[in-house]
């Protein structure tokens, strides 16, 4: 069996992906700006709970998948790095399956 990629599709998807999860994390940054700019026009505690609750739990979820994306693309843009890695490894070596 003999597994093959190309390797530079998939280097490029990768920096297609890194820069998707700047873009992803530059709407984090807005949305946050917007939560932050709640307290402007809804005074009261309700307003506190729902912007602490923005905060703690969703932006800090999206905080969490921008981070996973980015290292996605990261690890996709050095999938062929290791690739050819193995196969300097064993392009010598014979081995019966």
């Amino acid at each position: 069996m003999k597994i093959e990629i190309n390797k530079d599709v998939v280097k490029s998807k990768g920096n297609e992906i890194v820069t998707y999860s700047e873009e992803f994390r530059n709407y984090v940054k807005q949305i946050y700006s917007i939560i932050d700019s709640i307290n402007l026009v809804w005074e009261g505690s309700d307003s506190l709970k729902y912007i602490n609750t923005m905060k703690e739990v969703y932006l800090k979820g999206l905080d969490s998948m921008s981070d996973a994306i980015q290292q996605y693309g990261t690890y996709l843009k050095n999938v062929p790095e290791v690739y050819e890695m193995i196969d300097e490894i064993y392009a010598q070596k014979n081995i019966d399956v």
